[in-house]
């Protein structure tokens, strides 16, 4: 996928991710599923922390060819957009996604086209990428909103 593509299909997932906030918050937002997982604000407080932390991810694949560590954790991420609800989540996902547009406009297609070691795997950084800017969220929207019963 080439810089141009990468970013027009981020940014469409991106305008979906945002919108969906709404629709959740319609359903039970704040409540803890039956199986112990997530809450709807949870799932959207950890894309927020994971949308932040996109650009650091992205010069240390380049840097140093491997994603290493990107702390704090899950958890502790959602602890620290703990106090972010349903009005200002969007805002702050907006926030953190134009960030990562500014960081996408940083890329070369040569960058996008080097080779990156991932869980133990090799992959172009262009390939990697749109598994954290799209099928990621993607995965989380989905998530969101059947915890939050408005799927």
């Amino acid at each position: 996928m080439n810089k141009a593509e990468l970013i027009a299909a981020a940014k469409l997932q991106w305008t979906k991710s945002e919108a969906s906030i709404g629709k959740a918050a319609k359903g039970n937002f704040d409540a803890q599923p039956a199986d112990g997982g997530w809450s709807a604000a949870d799932i959207y407080r950890h894309m927020v922390d994971t949308a932040h932390k996109l650009p650091e991810g992205m010069q240390a694949l380049i840097k140093e060819g491997n994603l290493g560590s990107l702390q704090p954790g899950d958890e502790e991420g959602i602890k620290n957009f703990a106090s972010l609800n349903a009005r200002m989540l969007p805002v702050e996902m907006n926030t953190a996604h134009g960030i990562d547009w500014m960081a996408l406009q940083t890329l070369t297609d040569k960058q996008l086209e080097q080779s990156v070691n991932f869980n133990g795997n090799d992959i172009k950084l262009g390939d990697l990428l749109p598994m954290f800017l799209i099928m990621h969220e993607q995965m989380h929207v989905e998530q969101a909103l059947a915890a939050a019963g408005v799927a």
